[in-house]
């Protein structure tokens, strides 16, 4: 008796931490924008601008969804972020693996295909923004088969 009712104490303990600590990890932001249906320019930047109303490190990750139109086994960004507040700066140029050595595609679904990958964290103080600018640096120009970029932003 006493063996059963610690077991449920413990699933009890454990679920709840686990309730916990997901909750946590909620996205305070998550928005993606839509790339025109002839393809993505090299000078179409995409910005997006982040409000935080609490200070905290930030994960900030890169959403990209594309469809079978898409040429390429990679693609190229180049993602600069930049605090308002602090004036702290980084940029990445990401090379995104969209297929395998096989030619098998990457990313998650069925004729839409959702990427995510991980930049730079950041350190934001109280009612800081975070400013995200995101274009392509592939040799063609439109790019085609990029349906949409996004950024996720999660507490650390």
């Amino acid at each position: 008796m006493n063996l059963k009712r610690n077991s449920i104490i413990y699933c009890i303990t454990a679920a709840a931490a686990l309730a916990m600590t997901s909750c946590s990890r909620l996205p305070i932001y998550s928005q993606y924008q839509h790339i025109d249906s002839e393809g993505w320019e090299k000078t179409d930047t995409l910005h997006f601008t982040i409000p935080v109303k609490q200070q905290g490190q930030y994960d900030i990750q890169l959403g990209m969804r594309t469809d079978s139109y898409y040429p390429y086994t990679q693609v190229k960004v180049v993602v600069n972020q930049k605090t308002q507040k602090t004036l702290t700066e980084h940029t990445d140029t990401l090379t995104i693996d969209i297929t395998d050595t096989e030619g098998n595609i990457q990313g998650k679904g069925l004729s839409i295909y959702q990427y995510s990958f991980p930049l730079h964290q950041v350190i934001l103080n109280d009612d800081d923004s975070l400013t995200v600018n995101i274009f392509h640096c592939m040799k063609r120009s439109p790019l085609p088969g990029i349906n949409d970029i996004g950024i996720i932003v999660k507490p650390y």
